[in-house]
């Protein structure tokens, strides 16, 4: 399995809901990421399930809030319930994530699937005070 890694700014709060007869927790994620070229930004969606998902909720409440994600992208079919036509999606599932702050805070939260990691370090390790987007112009968001 291959993993990925993005940093990048949140669009909007996180987007939750309790899925299917077992009520499982999802969330949803969408963050604005340095594209290739100075110039550009990526918009990409992101889905979390269970504790990580609970925690996403919890923790990623604001517009613009610095996230790093650990993800692996995942394919699936269903069949449209209107047409019975089978149909593909693919979705970057998020394994882990860390929450950067811009201002010097005593400690740095670390979330993984089931645990909560408290460390004593500055949150953004070294980026306090410094726009990792300065100079880019967002569109759309």
């Amino acid at each position: 399995m291959q993993i990925n890694h993005h940093i990048g700014r949140s669009t909007k709060p996180v987007q939750f809901k309790l899925a299917g007869s077992k009520q499982t927790p999802v969330a949803y994620l969408n963050l604005a990421v340095k594209g290739f070229s100075k110039e550009t930004v990526d918009f990409i969606s992101y889905v979390a399930f269970n504790k990580t998902a609970e925690l996403l909720k919890r923790l990623v409440t604001e517009k613009g809030m610095v996230v790093e994600v650990e993800f692996n992208m995942q394919s699936s079919t269903y069949s449209d319930a209107a047409t019975g036509e089978k149909k593909y999606r693919q979705q970057n599932v998020i394994s882990n994530f860390q929450i950067y702050r811009t201002k010097k805070v005593e400690n740095n939260t670390s979330v993984s699937n089931d645990s909560v990691i408290e460390g004593n370090m500055s949150v953004g390790n070294e980026v306090d005070g410094i726009d990792p987007f300065a100079g880019m112009e967002i569109v759309g968001g």
